[in-house]
């Protein structure tokens, strides 16, 4: 029997979309469900995971949430700044 392909290796959903790849919107999926606060254990259940570190990678995690958090400190540090002097 030949072997089973591997993710990176399956055909391009044919829509119109040659580049695309249900793996990739498998990861899609993932991270829009961390981007609306979904628990890991739902990602996981949803992704169709066994184990919650493979869900993690698929849910990475958005430069924008990235981006909120870095400027939620800075509003934080700037205050505590201000309560000080």
């Amino acid at each position: 029997m030949p072997p089973r392909p591997t993710p990176n290796k399956t055909k391009p959903v044919t829509a119109g979309f040659a580049d695309l790849r249900i793996h990739d919107l498998k990861h899609r999926l993932g991270r829009r469900l961390r981007a609306a606060g979904v628990p890991l254990e739902t990602r996981r259940v949803l992704l169709g995971h066994r184990n919650s570190d493979i869900t993690s990678h698929y849910s990475v995690t958005e430069f924008e949430e990235l981006l909120e958090a870095v400027n939620r400190a800075g509003m934080f540090k700037s205050a505590a700044l201000g309560r000080q002097r």
